[in-house]
């Protein structure tokens, strides 16, 4: 695995591992079927080094994986995710792929959800997606009390 000091340096016919503000993307080819698998919560608390979610799955379909992989436990909040992700649009990163699908649960789903639309062509499969912590909003949820104090 290739550990990148920039996210210009990314190709889509490499394993990388890139780090950006609280979060890390590590990426395996291996078809034109690309997994873009954010994490959740829990795997916040697994400690690095880690394979991204869903990576054991990819590996057996075969499908080329994106990990966008958490730091923190901040919804994707205090990252750059939308200007790595753009970067590597501009780069061409995602052109050779013939099918994108972008996924996560929970706080993944959620990051999901909010930076799919940065993807070329790329579809959602969101299982389990906060849309909001926001307490007036959906004042039902008391799941979450760090992240509902520091993000709306």
């Amino acid at each position: 695995m290739n550990k990148l000091g920039s996210i210009d340096d990314c190709r889509s016919n490499r394993a990388f591992v890139v780090e950006g503000m609280n979060v890390q993307f590590d990426f395996t080819p291996r078809s034109p079927e690309l997994l873009v698998c954010f994490d959740n919560l829990t795997l916040v608390d697994s400690g690095f080094p880690r394979t991204p979610w869903l990576s054991k799955y990819a590996k057996n379909l075969g499908y080329s994986i994106l990990g966008i992989q958490a730091y923190t436990k901040d919804w994707y909040r205090t990252t750059n995710v939308h200007e790595m992700l753009n970067e590597l649009r501009s780069l061409g990163f995602y052109d050779g792929f013939k099918k994108i699908v972008v996924t996560g649960t929970s706080m993944g789903a959620f990051g999901a959800l909010c930076f799919a639309p940065l993807i070329p062509n790329a579809r959602v499969l969101a299982f389990s997606p906060q849309s909001t912590l926001n307490t007036d909003l959906v004042p039902q949820e008391r799941r979450f009390a760090p992240a509902r104090r520091k993000f709306d």
